[in-house]
């Protein structure tokens, strides 16, 4: 991320509490609505956040 960023790309990083990358996509996943919003907000025109941001939930 770290690197990334140094280079100027966006990145958003996210640390779900217990769920490694196949759980983090399961339909109980809190990252699911959290992804349907920011498709529908793509749809809709509007941009995509920029700079670096990291999260835990």
């Amino acid at each position: 991320m770290k690197e990334a960023c140094a280079a100027g790309e966006s990145v958003d990083y996210r640390v779900y509490a217990g769920r490694d990358h196949v759980p983090l996509v399961e339909t109980d996943s809190p990252l699911i609505p959290q992804l349907l919003a920011w498709t529908t907000a793509r749809f809709a025109g509007d941009p995509a956040p920029t700079g670096c941001q990291e999260h835990t939930y």
